[in-house]
Parts: structure tokens; sequence; C-alpha cells
């Protein structure tokens, strides 16, 4: 946080609920789109088919476990 801003805690803090509100808006509707209509992904010339829901899943294995690491 650059110390010519007031109030940086609140800033830190603000920022963050912001950053993972955005996270949740891209990742709830762009990977279960992905994964219902079979789009293709990393350049690919078709669809991952039917792992796009295991990714799907894998995604939610994966913010589970960055909760579980970053809690106190």
């Amino acid at each position: 946080m650059p110390p010519y801003l007031p109030w940086h805690a609140e800033l830190v803090f603000l920022s963050g609920v912001a950053e993972v509100l955005r996270g949740l808006g891209v990742l709830i509707p762009a990977n279960i789109h992905v994964a219902v209509n079979n789009v293709p992904v990393f350049g690919a010339t078709e669809g991952p088919g039917p792992v796009g829901y295991v990714r799907l899943l894998f995604q939610l294995v994966l913010i589970a476990w960055a909760y579980w690491y970053t809690r106190d």
C-alpha cells in the first residue's frame, strides 16, 4: 500500500473484498459455460467434453484448499 494513501487497513480490506467478488463473478459463469456448452479453451479446436465438468469440480477443490491454507 503506498504511504501517501490514507486508511491502509481499510483499503486493503476493501480491495480484497473486491478481488474476491470479481473472482467469484468470473469463476462461476465462465466455467459453467465452458462445461455446459463444450467451449474450446486454451486455443483448442474443440471443447473438452466431460473433462470440462472435471475441471469445474477441480476448481472447487482448489478453492477449498486455498481457504483451508489461508485461514487463521
